[in-house]
């Protein structure tokens, strides 16, 4: 009978996975982490090359011809003359501040969608890696609860004791599934042992993306053949940090892939390289804000209570703007009551 009634047991644990509930503090760093890069974003296209040589029609001074605006787009109700594709950029970076600040926070994050997903449409040449990152991901962001804590929406109408877990856990599925295709799809020989490991040499010495002559890197060759090993590896192998999440979950009865696996918290040796290799792209090649937007996302990986330590070590606290009693859970079981449940169990 417990044969037949393991697939009921699995599909229960599934359901109850997606369901728990936590403080929502991890949220906060995630909003202000995120509508930084965002902003940061929108800046570098105001200043490099600029936003009406982006998005403007050319007889508007921009580059790129119109084939007509897509169902989705907000050129179904006006042309990208200078004058709206200026209106719109400001437009967008306002909308990044509010939700830096989680002042409107679900209107911000649907207008900063909607603004960014019109703009990005006029893409073609001068698309970079972090424009596709913010479109992908800020539709999950509508869906987040940014404003639950640590938030103007917080001040004016309250905080939230628990939020779902839910929205965090997809952000990180969808950041995994990012860096995992990436690392799959490095299959030219330049990437392997045939090719000398030579990818990123080559990549540093393309006059298209790197920010400076790369003739001095012949002398160091050998840690350009470390970096693309590394960065390589680690995309293809990113689906072990939320396995090992997963793994160090609180369970009744661990097995023996919990007791081996689940023993080592890889956020910080992950994430710790991760970042290593995003800040030296920033630094060796113009990839726009791509590094910076991506490792932004790296704040859904925080527990409630890293945040909230960070939270109260960074922020004034004036701007806290959510009450002690409010901010004080650490986490919620499944259909948690209004009041803080003690020893509650902080989901991964």
């Amino acid at each position: 009978m417990s044969r037949w009634m393991a697939p009921v047991r699995w599909w229960n644990g599934y359901v109850d996975f997606w369901r728990e509930r936590e403080a929502p503090d991890a949220y906060a760093v995630a909003r202000i982490t995120w509508g930084l890069a965002v902003a940061g974003n929108i800046v570098h296209q105001m200043l490099f090359p600029g936003v009406v040589t982006l998005y403007a029609l050319p007889e508007h001074g921009g580059t790129f011809g119109w084939n007509g605006p897509p169902f989705y787009s907000l050129f179904q109700f006006f042309d990208p003359t200078a004058e709206a594709v200026t209106a719109l950029a400001i437009a967008n970076l306002v909308f990044a501040l509010m939700l830096t600040a989680g002042a409107a926070t679900r209107l911000s994050a649907l207008a900063l969608m909607a603004i960014h997903i019109t703009l990005v449409g006029r893409l073609s040449l001068y698309g970079f890696g972090g424009d596709i990152v913010v479109r992908v991901f800020s539709f999950l962001m509508v869906l987040a609860p940014l404003g639950a804590s640590w938030s103007v929406d917080a001040w004016l109408l309250g905080g939230r004791r628990f939020v779902p877990v839910w929205p965090r856990r997809l952000v990180i599925a969808q950041l995994t599934f990012l860096y995992v295709k990436t690392g799959i799809v490095k299959l030219g020989s330049q990437w392997s042992f045939s090719g000398g490991h030579s990818a990123v040499y080559y990549a540093l010495n393309d006059p298209s993306f790197a920010r400076v002559d790369g003739s001095w890197l012949a002398w160091v060759f050998p840690l350009t053949q470390i970096g693309t090993f590394v960065t390589r590896w680690w995309e293809t192998l990113f689906f072990l940090l939320p396995w090992s999440m997963y793994l160090r979950r609180p369970k009744d009865r661990p097995g023996l892939l919990r007791k081996t696996l689940g023993r080592f918290d890889l956020r910080l040796p992950m994430l710790g390289v991760g970042a290593i290799l995003h800040l030296t792209l920033f630094a060796t090649m113009d990839l726009g804000m791509f590094p910076w937007v991506t490792m932004a996302l790296y704040a859904f990986f925080l527990k409630p209570s890293e945040a909230r330590w960070l939270l109260t070590r960074v922020l004034p606290e004036r701007l806290r703007f959510v009450s002690d009693e409010v901010a004080a859970p650490e986490a919620a079981p499944v259909d948690a009551p209004a009041d803080p449940v003690p020893d509650a169990p902080e989901p991964a």
